[in-house]
């Protein structure tokens, strides 16, 4: 065989494996996308129709149009209450987007203790939501830990009823949210400063370049990505994750102090009966979910 015929030969063998790769590859990724069509799809689109609907989810569902969400927007003050709170707690995220950051780069100059206090910030992470929400229960209630540790130290005047009045309910339930969730930030600022240019610390200390300034000019452009990374992260938390914490902790009270549209949902699915004008809260949410999404996309995008 001469070398040319072995050249074509190989050509060919070659074009046959790219053809076999082309077909097999988009083959491998029908399971997973049938999934996520019967689990996410398909329920989306089955909610959506049920939000024109008046259905209790026994008898069969009655179209009514846009008349669900036209009650939500005028003619609900429990709804307008929930979504009040809602960015309430979104004020908050600088909070839980810097707390970690900033525990992590002390971590990451190797203060004493720095492997415990790793281990002890994500711990209540592994806890499931239920169970931080009953710890807190005891802890914030009038004759709880709070309240004692302040009557210890002479702080008497502080002392409050943290899940009982409308000053502090919502505050508490945000702050046992933030306690239960930082810990995964800390790990992920520490993976995202490990990959950092040390050298450029070392230089700018040098130059008398203060911790501010470091964090400022050095640490922030260095780890953008995953700064805006976790930010998404921490929306979703705060959009789709806080009801767990408002169940257990207030069950939307006092008054609907601390009433967010998740657990509307849950009221009106679960209690009222009402699965029909429930799944509309649900669509409200994922639109507005779904333009925050875009919006942060979009912007890390121009950015880059």
């Amino acid at each position: 065989m001469t070398v040319r015929t072995w050249g074509q030969t190989l050509a060919r063998r070659t074009y046959k494996r790219r053809d076999s790769d082309s077909f097999w590859g988009p083959m491998f990724m029908v399971p997973a996308i049938l999934l996520l069509v019967l689990f996410r799809f398909y329920p989306l689109l089955r909610g959506i129709g049920y939000s024109l609907t008046d259905w209790d989810g026994i008898h069969a569902p009655e179209f009514i149009g846009l008349a669900n969400f036209e009650r939500l927007l005028f003619n609900d003050p429990l709804f307008r209450d929930s979504v009040a709170n809602w960015f309430k707690v979104i004020l908050t995220l600088p909070i839980w987007v810097l707390l970690p950051l900033v525990l992590a780069l002390l971590i990451h100059q190797k203060v004493p203790g720095a492997r415990f206090f790793r281990a002890a910030f994500f711990l209540p992470y592994v806890l499931s939501a239920v169970i931080v929400a009953a710890i807190f229960t005891m802890v914030l209630k009038i004759d709880g830990a709070v309240n004692s540790l302040l009557k210890l130290v002479g702080l008497d005047f502080l002392t409050a009823d943290w899940l009982g009045t409308l000053d502090t309910a919502l505050p508490s339930v945000i702050g046992v949210a933030l306690w239960a969730s930082f810990g995964v930030g800390v790990i992920i600022y520490l993976a995202a400063l490990a990959t950092m240019d040390n050298d450029l610390i070392d230089a700018a200390t040098v130059d008398g370049a203060n911790w501010f300034q470091m964090l400022w000019h050095i640490v922030f452009p260095s780890i953008r990505p995953t700064i805006e990374f976790y930010t998404v992260l921490q929306i979703k938390l705060m959009l789709a994750g806080m009801f767990a914490y408002v169940f257990v902790l207030t069950s939307g009270g006092p008054g609907s102090s601390t009433y967010l549209p998740e657990y509307l949902i849950w009221e009106n699915m679960g209690l009222l009966n009402r699965p029909g004008y429930a799944t509309a809260i649900g669509t409200l949410i994922f639109i507005f979910f779904l333009f925050v999404i875009i919006a942060q996309v979009r912007l890390m995008t121009q950015r880059d």
